[in-house]
């Protein structure tokens, strides 16, 4: 081989080992100066007359709604998730929030969450819907009863066109943290229980997963007491008192129960995803054909919005409704 060869075949080497050194620093460089916000993603769950729901969780994935990706924001692989898997009980969580994932991200839009919940993986051919490892414990007709959950598909999904909360995206913003909970509302498992749906097995649909922007929205905590005039003269342990929140056009804006079977937390509630505006909330409840309701006017302002602690609007007190 002669030097002008040898000398070609050096140079391309050199190019080549350039051009992948150059790639790599460049692919490196752009990673590193990708614009990221932090994304604490939470459960919680309203109230409903349940023992528990216990949901154990594979992955969560948000979509970014620019690139087209979907980004893993925990797949529970660590050494201190058994299993490979997150498992809560979301009756825990009724006043309160559970994070599950805490991630930096690139910034932008997201406008679709899924969560892979351990269980049966989809087969080809075997179509919804899918066994999870979740769980649904209840008292039925005096009886001590346990279900699994089934999913409509192996990827639960929550986008605008499977949700009944005005869903379409969230942002994540450079620099910032975005606070996003996922607001479970197990009493539509509740209501599969009592026979009132035409599904022959228990559900967990995108439909009863409110996702709430805590960035952008407050928290409403309160508490429902009776007017002592009254208060011994019935008795609401396990009685479900109905709270709404509606807003000047006497539209319901959220609603929820405070169902009274702990002394501790008898009579407390909270309501998440609230918009700055002026409210009114409505408490009511029914006991021995006797019916008891109250309300309260409140504001959400924009100090409330800043604030991450929930607004405490203190007690609502009821009274019997006179004919």
């Amino acid at each position: 081989m002669n030097k002008f060869y040898k000398l070609s075949i050096i140079t391309v080497l050199v190019l080549i080992v350039f051009t992948l050194g150059g790639c790599s620093a460049l692919n490196n460089s752009l990673l590193d100066n990708t614009d990221t916000g932090q994304l604490v993603l939470s459960v919680a769950d309203a109230p409903a007359e349940l023992q528990s729901v216990n949901v154990a969780i594979d992955e969560i994935l948000v979509h970014n709604a620019t690139t087209e990706e979907w980004i893993t924001l925990e797949d529970f692989e660590s050494d201190e998730y058994e299993n490979g898997s997150k498992e809560v009980n979301l009756l825990d969580y009724q006043l309160d929030e559970l994070a599950i994932a805490d991630k930096q991200i690139p910034e932008g839009d997201y406008n679709q969450i899924r969560l892979i919940l351990d269980g049966e993986k989809e087969k080809e051919g075997s179509g919804p819907p899918i066994l999870t490892n979740s769980t649904i414990e209840y008292v039925k007709d005096g009886n001590e009863e346990s279900e699994n959950i089934f999913v409509p598909s192996e990827k639960l999904i929550i986008n605008a066109e499977n949700n009944d909360h005005e869903f379409n995206a969230f942002r994540v913003s450079e620099d910032g943290v975005t606070r996003i909970v996922l607001d479970f509302d197990v009493s539509s498992l509740k209501r599969q229980i009592d026979g009132t749906t035409n599904k022959p097995t228990i559900i967990l649909e995108p439909t009863a997963i409110d996702v709430v922007n805590d960035s952008i929205t407050s928290s409403i905590v309160g508490e429902i007491v009776l007017e002592d005039s009254i208060s011994s003269d019935i008795d609401l342990i396990e009685t479900e008192v109905n709270i709404e929140i509606v807003d000047n056009e006497d539209s319901v804006v959220k609603s929820t129960s405070s169902i009274i079977n702990d002394p501790e937390t008898a009579g407390q509630f909270k309501l998440r995803g609230i918009e700055k505006g002026e409210y009114t909330i409505k408490a009511s409840v029914e006991v021995d054909s006797v019916s008891y309701s109250a309300e309260k006017n409140i504001e959400i302002s924009s100090e409330d919005i800043d604030d991450p602690s929930p607004k405490n609007i203190g007690e609502i007190t009821l009274t019997e409704v006179t004919q």
